[in-house]
């Protein structure tokens, strides 16, 4: 029994943070991704730092195509 609670569990945790994705469109265009970013900042304040750390896309490429044979 408690088997199937802990994958009903597992099952719950990642359906409910799909339907959260999907319902946000995070990997819509772009301009729905950059306001959920910006409602996060606004509800989590300290998350702000974090967001400015990320590295750009060109940053995140360069790095990967220099690093792919180390």
């Amino acid at each position: 029994m408690a088997y199937f609670i802990k994958w009903g569990t597992k099952l719950a945790i990642v359906g409910g943070a799909t339907l959260l994705v999907v319902n946000h469109e995070v990997f819509g265009t772009n301009k729905y991704t950059k306001q959920i970013i910006n409602e996060v900042r606004r509800s989590l304040p300290d998350t702000a730092e974090a967001f400015d750390q990320m590295p750009t896309k060109q940053e995140f490429s360069d790095a990967l195509v220099n690093n792919w044979n180390s």
